[in-house]
């Protein structure tokens, strides 16, 4: 026959069950972090003219030779530093086109550290089965170029001119390297920097502390792939940064759409909040291990009458305290503790009272003599009330262990 199973056995072994809370409380944990920090997870190299881009067009090689040369570049995904203008460190702007001529506007440029506007060449078609890279590029229109200056100026002209493989700073001549045709500022309140003999392709504007690049091949991963480029890039930023290399150089992303949103799901994993975060889930943890011991079947409900030992003596107290007849249990109680006595005293339990009495009366001369200072027997008789019974309960007691050479 198979053996009936017991009222505290459950469906699942211990084993299974602890393993079943371990694998659900960390696939919960994992999923919320997860949802979480999913935007921080994504894939940014997508192509475009942002730090993130490793395609032809962007800058993170940019970015990655600034890091490797010991200066401090960081890509930022932060809107509010373009409206700070106590933000520390080189901000460096890279439009994409004149679509972004807007959000320039919005720019505070009034900053104590100094800003790089790098002007766009080209505009690029990404490619659908590989978003890293581009399938089609081309020259975007000067005038839509030149419209991003006019958050500074309406008289800035730019112009394409034939390559220029030669460009000037400080009087000095370094090679350069440009594909097609080079862009370069021709009219405008720019103090020149770095010039070819068509005109300026590094320059601050004047009464500010904005520069401008306006060909990006020299800081673009295509234009970098010479290493004459990769020079005049890291004087340009050398020049801006005032030769400062632990000043942070903070690339802008956000006028590519890579913003970083707000979300009181990621606060609660970040400081200040994560400390009440870890609170929280360690007394979930706790709830649920409080949830696990009680796992199992539920107990059988009680009956409607308990039965027992304990219910019996419970009643039988209770009828007497209903009709207040507590003092007729004195005699009795007395009479039981007295053949206790003499049970621990070691003699026999048939003892008629009479010869229970005399034993008694007996050891409690001898003891008297000894000058052992004894507690009174109670007498039956005082016992009026249930408070009297529980003082003559106690006493009893006393005396019961001062007869029998204090054992209990």
């Amino acid at each position: 026959m198979s053996k009936t199973p017991s009222r505290h056995s459950g469906l699942f072994s211990f084993k299974a069950a602890l393993l079943a809370v371990v694998i659900g409380a960390v696939s919960f944990a994992a999923l919320v972090v997860l949802t979480a920090f999913a935007p921080e997870l994504e894939d940014k190299d997508q192509a475009g003219l942002h730090a993130y881009s490793r395609s032809a067009l962007g800058y993170n090689l940019a970015v990655e030779l600034l890091r490797r040369s010991g200066h401090a570049p960081e890509i930022s995904r932060n809107s509010a530093l373009l409206a700070n203008g106590d933000a520390f460190g080189v901000l460096v702007l890279t439009p994409a086109g004149a679509r972004d001529l807007e959000d320039l506007k919005a720019v505070e440029f009034d900053r104590y550290d100094p800003t790089l506007i790098i002007l766009p060449k080209r505009w690029g078609m990404p490619d659908f089965n590989r978003p890293t890279r581009y399938r089609r590029v081309g020259e975007l229109d000067l005038n839509d170029v030149s419209s991003l200056l006019q958050p500074f100026a309406d008289s800035f002209g730019l112009r394409r001119t034939n390559t220029a493989s030669e460009l000037v700073w400080g009087g000095n001549t370094f090679p350069a390297t440009f594909t097609d045709r080079t862009q370069v500022i021709s009219s405008g309140p720019i103090d020149p920097i770095l010039t070819s003999s068509e005109g300026t392709l590094f320059g601050r504007i004047e009464g500010t502390n904005t520069y401008i690049v306006s060909d990006p091949e020299l800081l673009n991963t295509h234009g970098l792939k010479s290493i004459e480029n990769a020079r005049l890039m890291l004087r340009i930023f050398d020049q801006v940064s005032g030769y400062d290399v632990e000043r942070p150089i903070v690339f802008d992303t956000t006028l590519h759409g890579f913003e970083r949103n707000k979300s009181l799901l990621r606060a609660l994993f970040e400081p200040p909040m994560l400390g009440a975060t870890l609170f929280a889930f360690a007394a979930a943890i706790l709830l649920g291990w409080a949830a696990f011991v009680r796992f199992g079947k539920a107990p059988s409900p009680l009956p409607p009458f308990a039965t027992g030992r304990a219910s019996l003596i419970d009643s039988t107290a209770g009828l007497f305290s209903q009709t207040r007849r507590e003092a007729t249990l004195a005699a009795g109680y007395g009479e039981l503790s007295r053949r206790l006595a003499l049970l621990q005293l070691g003699h026999n339990d048939d003892l008629s009272m009479a010869q229970a009495e005399a034993l008694l009366k007996s050891r409690e001369e001898r003891l008297s003599q000894d000058g052992v200072n004894m507690t009174e027997r109670p007498k039956d008789d005082d016992v009026k009330t249930a408070h009297q019974l529980v003082h003559y309960a106690q006493n009893y007691y006393r005396w019961k262990k001062d007869v029998s050479d204090g054992r209990n």
